[in-house]
């Protein structure tokens, strides 16, 4: 028996290497067990610095996002890796998986 983990995000060369893993691990055996791990995509949500210049001197505005703002980027995430696993789960099921 072996243990294998697939990670799998947006791109579909991940979605041909669990289709690889599929096709030759059931012809090694049954008992294999298969991990899938969905990859979230980076948060679009990063501090960010506004600057103009005065003359020669710089002034610097550090922008953070708002608790909120997180927030909602984190459930973007959340749906897109919901969404990256389902369609795993799909091609899991065309091979019998």
């Amino acid at each position: 028996m072996k243990n294998v983990m697939v990670v799998i995000d947006e791109s579909n060369s991940s979605y041909d290497v669990l289709v690889w893993v599929l096709q030759n691990l059931k012809a090694i055996s049954d008992s294999n067990k298969l991990l899938i791990f969905a990859k979230q995509p980076q948060s679009s949500v990063t501090p960010i610095s506004l600057s103009s210049s005065v003359a020669f001197a710089q002034l610097f505005y550090p922008f953070s996002p708002s608790g909120e703002l997180i927030r909602l980027a984190q459930q973007k995430n959340m749906k897109i890796a919901l969404g990256i696993l389902e369609k795993a789960k799909k091609i899991c099921g065309n091979h019998g998986v």
